[in-house]
C-alpha cells in the first residue's frame, strides 16, 4: 500500500512515468527492470508507475536496439554492423572474438546515443503525461 500512495502528486507520476519509458528504451535486452529501480531509488519515483510502462515498451525497446546500434555507430563515424542473420551468422561463424568486440563496442555506442536522446524522451513524455495525471488526480480526489 506504501508504494501506491508514494509518489501520487501528478508531477511525479508524470516524470515516473516519462522514466519508464526512457529506461524501457534502454539498448541492451534484460537490464531495465534493475535501471528503473535505480533511477526510482535515486529520484523518488513511483516505482509501479515506472516499471508498468518500462515493461509496457519492451516490444519498441526490441524494434529501438538495431535503429540506436546503427545510428549509434554512424555517430562515432563507424561502419554500421549488419542485421541480417544470415551475414550475422557468417561473421560469428568466421570470427567469433571479432564478432563479440565488433558487437559490443556498437551496442556501447547504442548506450551513448541512449544517453543523448533520454532528456527529449523524457521531455516530451513527461509534459504528455502530466495533464493526464493531472485530470486522473481531480477525479481521484474528488471520491
Amino acid at each position: 500500500m506504501g508504494q501506491l500512495k508514494l509518489g501520487t502528486d501528478p508531477k511525479v507520476l508524470a516524470l515516473s512515468g516519462a522514466m519508464g519509458l526512457g529506461v524501457g528504451v534502454f539498448p541492451i535486452l534484460g537490464v531495465t527492470t534493475g535501471l528503473g529501480l535505480v533511477f526510482g531509488f535515486l529520484f523518488k519515483l513511483n516505482h509501479i508507475v515506472l516499471q508498468v510502462v518500462n515493461y509496457a515498451v519492451q516490444g519498441p525497446q526490441v524494434l529501438l536496439i538495431p535503429i540506436y546500434m546503427t545510428y549509434g555507430d554512424r555517430l562515432f563515424g563507424r561502419t554500421p554492423i549488419s542485421f541480417i542473420p544470415s551475414e550475422m551468422k557468417k561473421e560469428f561463424l568466421l570470427d567469433p572474438y571479432a564478432f563479440w568486440i565488433k558487437f559490443s563496442g556498437s551496442m556501447g555506442r547504442a548506450v551513448v546515443l541512449w544517453l543523448i536522446t533520454l532528456p527529449f524522451i523524457l521531455g516530451l513524455c513527461y509534459f504528455a503525461l502530466l495533464p493526464l495525471f493531472k485530470v486522473w488526480s481531480k477525479r481521484y480526489a474528488s471520491k
